[in-house]
């Protein structure tokens, strides 16, 4: 993967496994790509190998609208009075999947070069999964698709759906796009002559890929970040090479290398489990940061009132820490048991430092 220039660059082969983690974590992706560079083929070949399954029994669909070529009535409905004309009804269009649970993917290719009355219309599925009050399956999964600043960039993405989507960049520059091709290509019946040319001459390939950065940090992104690490986790290949253009993707790229950095010092950190096993001698991180995540895990533990082993561990810990956050971790644990101030270590400490207590408040 290249991560020089403005953004993180992805092969078609590792956009296939970003989109299906994304998918996974209902945060619909917007593929920016030159032409012929695969972004389209790559969507595509991604219900074909869901479909591969013999249990799938082709139930995944593919709902692709080429949007340079719709009009607003074309995604929206045309209007039509009812019998009373009293009121609007709307005739929508048949090759979306209304009243349905159908899973799939609405692939909305060619984003940028609809008119602006069209990406509205549209944005009304991806931002809100229905349209006039009807329903979109809610198995199926919005992904966009154009061309961005590296050809005819008709109508950017507005503020309210960049902040609701992962971009993705694909390029011809990325690590394994030549490996990416070299697949499609045998598939297709590209002959060898021409997939060694293509192999040993990628300096010869016109390049489509001046991308600007879209995604900002916000509280809603940031959010959708972790929904994007907890669904990269679950998942049984591997992610660690597309990590950083999902996660830059809804937080840009500085916000992504601080988080990840950051995740990697708390994937350090000792495990909640084992500090509630042995309090007494677990380690305690050095960066306050790390410390601050790892107390919210280990308040996260107490399920309960009635849980007061896990209580009593855990005010064992927090008495170890420094005061600031030796408060913190009580005032979180009285929030959530308020049976804590019966243990003893809480309220001597408490009596000691009531100052600190008091000014910890999150």
């Amino acid at each position: 993967m290249n991560t020089e220039g403005k953004v993180p660059f992805l092969s078609p082969k590792q956009l296939k496994r970003a989109i299906i983690v994304l998918w996974k974590a209902q945060i619909p992706a917007a593929i920016f790509g030159g032409p012929g560079c695969g972004k389209t083929t790559a969507v595509y070949e991604i219900i074909d190998d869901l479909n591969i399954d013999p249990k799938a029994n082709g139930k995944y669909k593919m709902w692709p609208m080429i949007l340079s070529y719709k009009g607003p009535e074309d995604v929206g409905g045309v209007p039509y009075p009812n019998s009373k004309h009293t009121r609007v009804h709307y005739l929508l269009p048949e090759d979306l999947p209304f009243d349905t649970e159908e899973p799939g993917i609405i692939f909305g290719d060619e984003f940028d070069r609809a008119s602006p009355e069209t990406q509205n219309s549209f944005l009304q599925i991806l931002l809100g999964g229905n349209i006039h009050g009807k329903k979109i399956s809610p198995n199926a999964y919005v992904t966009l698709a154009m061309n961005g600043t590296s050809d005819i960039y008709t109508t950017q993405l507005s503020t309210a759906a960049i902040t609701r989507v992962c971009t993705l960049f694909v390029s011809s520059g990325a690590d394994e796009f030549l490996d990416s091709y070299d697949e499609w290509a045998e598939l297709k019946g590209i002959s060898p002559m021409m997939r060694g040319f293509a192999r040993f001459t990628p300096d010869l390939l016109e390049e489509h890929e001046d991308f600007e950065e879209l995604a900002r940090a916000t509280p809603r992104t940031r959010d959708m970040a972790d929904r994007i690490l907890m669904a990269a986790d679950a998942v049984k290949f591997k992610t660690e090479d597309i990590i950083k253009p999902m996660i830059a993707g809804v937080i840009g790229k500085a916000a992504a290398v601080k988080l990840l950095a950051f995740r990697h010092m708390f994937l350090k950190a000792p495990e909640p489990l084992k500090v509630i096993k042995d309090p007494e001698h677990a380690p305690i991180p050095d960066e306050v940061s790390v410390l601050y995540a790892l107390i919210c895990a280990l308040v996260a533990h107490v399920k309960n009132c009635d849980d007061i082993y896990t209580t009593d561990q855990l005010c064992r810990y927090a008495v170890r820490l420094p005061d600031e956050m030796t408060g913190m971790m009580f005032r979180k644990l009285h929030a959530k048991c308020d049976k804590v101030v019966t243990n003893s270590l809480f309220d001597k400490w408490a009596k000691d430092h009531s100052f600190i207590l008091e000014l910890s408040a999150i």
